[in-house]
């Protein structure tokens, strides 16, 4: 086998044993091993930039005492490292005693060193160190030494280099795991006092209402005008307190739960279940719903407690924003598309003015014209929400003066 063919069957056999570093002082300990089957030796250091304090540091110290692998690292710019590695030339002295630059006639070393050879460690094209070689003997290295040991510097220059940046991007992926954890943890407390602030106010404010109610009955209808009138406000802002606080509470619930039970949910039942509910506020508005409860009668896989929210909300707003000037009609109807349901809810109420529809799903957004109706601002951005959750979409047309009309499409089967 000829000598070029051993030379770089001798070059395969140091990259895969370099390719296989995970870490630094696997690098440290196959350069060692790589340098001492290439060339003896009694002295060899490689030195790494550290970019960030624009000092060398040391590693494969050969023949160095501790105190002169301190004392290395501090000179090491100043010396023949440095201009290697900001020249990126190759540096061969043949015999120190015929150098005459007198660089190499300081040393104190146990040995006396005759040649030396320094070789900068280049990775894409960046020097980011030098790699330096110290022998007894002069004329020690060969071409054939300078050819290998030049390989092991670029590859392991390259090594060093992936090796940094796997640690900053190990460093950087535990910094993120450690700040996504302090926010979860920040969340979760602003969550519990949200939640708690808002029990809180709640109770006392039915506390308010109750005694307000029993105030209506000390109240003499034929007394004063004037604190008669005084009740009726104090009385619409008690509710509008509650509901602010309803609303509240649902979305927190709603923005703090990740995951949802997905069940078997038949919709003709939800809707049986919210129209009950709301039957008093549908007489009191005088209005009707029609509704035809077997396109209903089928069933989806979703979130149940969505799906109650998402009707109730877009119903009772159809009722609390009725127009004054006709009776409250709100049609409820379905249509099976596919894999999806498509729900409209309409109404002939108060409507919304569409230049505004880009406000209206945000959260604390009211259009109403009629102050004396409450809300809280949030039950349309909780419905968004919920819908969203859900993997479905909400659109809405309306017009000032003439009603709403929301178009819900849903999935059959919920996939989270």
């Amino acid at each position: 086998m000829s000598s070029k063919t051993l030379l770089v069957k001798k070059l395969g056999e140091i990259a895969a044993d370099l390719a296989s570093i995970r870490d630094l002082s696997g690098l440290e300990r196959t350069i060692t091993k790589t340098v001492d089957s290439i060339v003896k030796v009694e002295y060899s250091g490689l030195y790494f930039f550290d970019f960030k304090i624009k000092k060398f540091k040391m590693m494969c110290a050969k023949g160095f005492s501790d105190d002169e692998k301190i004392e290395a690292e501090r000179t090491a710019m100043d010396r023949h490292p440095g201009w290697v590695f900001n020249t990126k030339k190759m540096l061969y002295i043949k015999d120190t005693l015929k150098d005459k630059s007198g660089n190499s006639n300081d040393s104190k070393r146990c040995f006396v060193v005759r040649s030396r050879l320094w070789l900068p460690v280049i990775s894409y094209d960046e020097a980011v160190g030098a790699f330096g070689f110290a022998s007894v003997l002069p004329n020690n290295f060969n071409e054939e030494h300078i050819t290998t040991l030049s390989f092991v510097c670029n590859l392991a220059g390259v090594v060093y280099n992936n090796l940094q940046l796997q640690e900053t991007r190990i460093k950087q992926t535990n910094d993120l795991i450690k700040a996504n954890q302090n926010l979860i943890e920040i969340n979760e407390s602003l969550d519990t006092f949200a939640y708690k602030i808002t029990h809180d106010l709640r109770s006392p404010a039915t506390n308010v209402k109750g005694l307000v109610h029993i105030l209506k009955h000390l109240i003499d209808k034929d007394s004063n005008s004037k604190i008669n009138e005084v009740y009726t406000k104090l009385e619409k802002s008690i509710e509008i307190l509650l509901e602010k606080l309803e609303g509240f509470v649902e979305l927190l619930k709603l923005e703090s739960s990740n995951e949802n039970k997905i069940e078997s949910c038949n919709l003709k039942q939800i809707l049986l279940t919210i129209t009950n509910h709301l039957d008093e506020e549908l007489v009191t508005a005088k209005g009707l719903i029609s509704i035809n409860y077997k396109d209903f009668d089928i069933e989806l896989m979703g979130i149940k407690e969505y799906l109650h929210s998402i009707f109730f909300n877009l119903i009772q707003n159809a009722i609390k924003y009725k127009s004054n000037d006709r009776k409250l009609v709100i049609d409820i109807s379905l249509t099976q598309i596919s894999d999806n349901v498509e729900i409209i809810i309409k109404d002939n109420g108060e409507g919304i003015n569409m230049n505004y529809q880009d406000q209206l799903f945000t959260m604390f957004t009211r259009f109403s014209r009629n102050s004396q109706v409450g809300g809280s601002g949030v039950g349309l951005y909780i419905v968004k929400k919920q819908i969203e959750k859900s993997k479905g979409e909400i659109s809405l047309e309306a017009e000032l003066g003439k009603g709403s009309k929301f178009k819900i499409v849903l999935p059959k089967i919920l996939i989270q």
